[in-house]
Formats: structure tokens, sequence, C-alpha cells
């Protein structure tokens, strides 16, 4: 397969394989549990009070967020 009959079939072959792992990926992540932890809005300036408008909850997954609840204010405790 030479030419443009191989150059189509790498690009559907490629585009099938993103498919198939977008669906994997969505369907292991929709499982997954998730901590909330106390975040700090990006746009808050320098010397500006700390509001309740200007917190938000950063979700992380349970399986890598294990160490950080010793560390980091969860959100069910602000």
């Amino acid at each position: 397969m030479k030419g443009i009959h191989g150059l189509i079939l790498a690009i559907g072959l490629g585009i099938v394989g993103a498919l198939f792992n977008f669906a994997y990926l969505a369907s292991k992540s929709s499982k997954e549990e998730f901590i909330g932890f106390v975040g700090i809005r990006t746009n808050l300036q320098q010397g500006e009070r700390l509001r309740a408008d200007a917190i938000e909850e950063v979700l992380i997954p349970a399986r890598v967020a294990a160490s950080l609840k010793n560390y980091a204010v969860l959100w069910s405790a602000r």
C-alpha cells in the first residue's frame, strides 16, 4: 500500500484508535472517586481580602490525593 491509499488507511486507523481511547478514558474517569479541596481563584490580587466568593472547590482523584489530605484543607472542612 503505497501512496494515497496507505495514507488514508493510516489516518482512518488513527482516528479509530483515538475514538476508542477517548471512550475508554471517559468510562474509566466517570467511575473514579474524587476528593474536594479548597482552592483560591487565580485572579485574586495581592493584598485583597479573602472572601467566600474567592475560594472554589478543586476536585482531585482520591487515588492520587491520599497524602494530600494531611496537608491541604478539605472542601468539607471550610
